[in-house]
């Protein structure tokens, strides 16, 4: 059991570590869409947050879903963003992907969700 509990500790710790690490580079650059993501800390969060039990992994993305801002909360409901976002796939297609692989992702990801 404490082997249990030192594994969840330090699991949990590097979650924090790299969420705050990811934290810190989003207020260093200002990432926005169109702009390079180091997709090395994504992953590794991700990783980590699997990891977590139900009821951790809940509290996680409470505190994620908090820290955005509302949808739309624009004044034009969205469009700039969307606008700002096609300039982005046009200018870099290759950032983009298909539907197809998007189909693909998502079956991969999350298997038990039938067609």
């Amino acid at each position: 059991m404490a082997a249990y509990l030192s594994r969840r500790a330090a699991i949990s710790f590097m979650l924090q570590a790299a969420v705050q690490h990811y934290r810190d580079r989003l207020a260093e650059r200002a990432i926005i869409f169109n702009r390079e993501v180091d997709m090395s800390v994504i992953t590794a969060a991700e990783e980590l947050a699997l990891g977590l039990s139900v009821a951790d992994r809940a509290k996680l993305a409470t505190t994620l879903l908090r820290s955005l801002p509302a949808v739309n909360a624009d004044d034009d409901g969205g469009l700039s963003l969307a606008i700002e976002r096609d300039r982005a796939l046009d200018a870099h297609p290759t950032r983009g992907i298909t539907l197809e692989e998007l189909d693909r992702r998502l079956t991969q990801r999350f298997p038990y969700i039938k067609k």
